[in-house]
């Protein structure tokens, strides 16, 4: 190993030993600080810092963000953060870190974003292209201080004429108001006596606002729940209006779902006295099977219960038909009659389309069923009276079955 390669492992070693040296050092002193103030100190890293304040461009540069050095607690009044914060640029052999402090001091009023910070060559170039910040009645204040706010009224009540002077006769620090907190810092680590002058600065500035607007920002900051409180008030009631909605279409389209069943079995009925007649020609002795077919069509005709109750009527009348139809096997001449045939084909058409009808309605009724059951919906439901609806099914297996109508030899 030569001279010069010895030289420089132990040059880097005395430069890590420094930095270790005044990396504990700084942290007795910030933790002294801390205690004398009657802060709490916390020397570990915390990385949430920037999930905190999301608004605080200098907590958002980089990457693997972390505070550190943390002293946290009450300062005449007004909650404090006072920390040390690095950050990491670039990946590799161009990875950097980079150190800097920081204070965040509660302003316990509603704020309106305002950035301000020393004017640089930078800035004096982009103002020779037009991209000025907002100009003050100061000359001085405009030269040395950068301000940016999407609200210039804002800015210039902020900062008039004794809060100018104030910083203009203060350290220069870069500042930025968020909603609630106001951030303090410099692109390098403070000393003790910079921290306080940060703190200082921060507070000078909001003692210094005018009493017209700590009564505005204040009454907005009262005006907040109120707005959150309407706020809610409005989205539960939007809300219930379209749940409300929801259920009288649902249970709109069950109606009419029901109607298109009214309609087919209408259609059989209208069927059936033709039948009878056709068959009473052919099979005079039959009387006692025709007559509980008209009395079951009679009787289902007349039939205004429920859903449930309709079909069990229905599923007489069908009784009634099959056993028509068993008699008909016994005579091949009426099977063969044209009129009967033809009346046999709409019956089966019509049988079809009752139980497509009744499959559209079951699941018209489910949706509404299920809407009338389950949370939130059926809060409204039960608000408004809405009730769940009836299945037009029947219970014994044997009447499930479709009634077959077509006979052939």
């Amino acid at each position: 190993m030569s001279g010069t390669t010895v030289f420089a492992f132990l040059f880097v070693a005395v430069l890590i030993v420094v930095g270790l040296w005044f990396g504990a050092k700084r942290k007795k002193e910030l933790a002294v600080w801390a205690t004398n103030a009657g802060l709490t100190f916390s020397p570990r890293s915390d990385h949430t810092c920037d999930d905190r304040y999301p608004k605080f461009g200098c907590l958002h540069r980089g990457h693997s963000r972390s505070a550190y050095n943390i002293a946290s607690g009450s300062w005449n009044r007004r909650p404090l953060e006072a920390f040390d914060y690095r950050y990491v640029t670039g990946h590799g052999k161009n990875r950097s870190t980079h150190a800097f402090s920081a204070v965040i001091l509660g302003s316990g009023l509603s704020l309106k974003p305002l950035q301000i910070r020393s004017e640089n060559l930078f800035d004096k170039l982009t103002e020779f292209f037009g991209l000025d910040d907002i100009d003050f009645e100061s000359a001085q204040f405009s030269r040395e201080f950068h301000v940016k706010s999407p609200d210039k009224k804002w800015a210039y009540d902020v900062l008039h004429q004794r809060t100018m002077e104030f910083l203009l006769n203060n350290p220069k620090f870069s500042i930025e108001f968020d909603s609630e907190p106001v951030v303090c810092w410099r692109n390098r680590q403070f000393d003790l006596q910079t921290r306080e002058s940060a703190i200082a600065v921060v507070e000078g500035i909001l003692d210094r606002l005018p009493e017209y607007l700590i009564r505005e920002r204040k009454e907005r900051s009262c005006m907040i729940p109120v707005y959150v409180i309407l706020g809610v008030v409005a989205f539960v009631l939007f809300w219930g209006i379209g749940m409300y909605n929801s259920l009288i279409r649902t249970r709109q389209h069950v109606k009419e779902s029901w109607s298109a069943i009214d309609t087919e079995l209408k259609r059989r009925y209208n069927l059936i006295p033709n039948l009878v007649e056709t068959v009473k020609g052919y099979a005079t002795h039959e009387s006692e099977t025709l007559e509980a077919v008209v009395q079951a069509r009679n009787n289902a005709v007349a039939s205004t219960g429920s859903p449930g109750q309709q079909a069990q009527d229905e599923n007489m009348l069908v009784g009634a038909l099959r056993q028509l139809f068993a008699v008909v096997e016994a005579y091949p001449d009426l099977k063969a009659n044209e009129n009967f045939l033809h009346m046999q084909r709409e019956l089966t058409v019509t049988e079809d389309r009752i139980q497509a009808a009744r499959r559209f309605y079951n699941a018209n009724v489910r949706a509404l069923n299920t809407k009338v059951e389950v949370f939130p919906s059926n809060m409204i439901a039960s608000m408004f009276a809405i009730t769940q609806g009836e299945f037009f099914e029947v219970e014994d297996a044997a009447v499930l079955e479709v009634p077959k109508v077509s006979f052939t030899d």
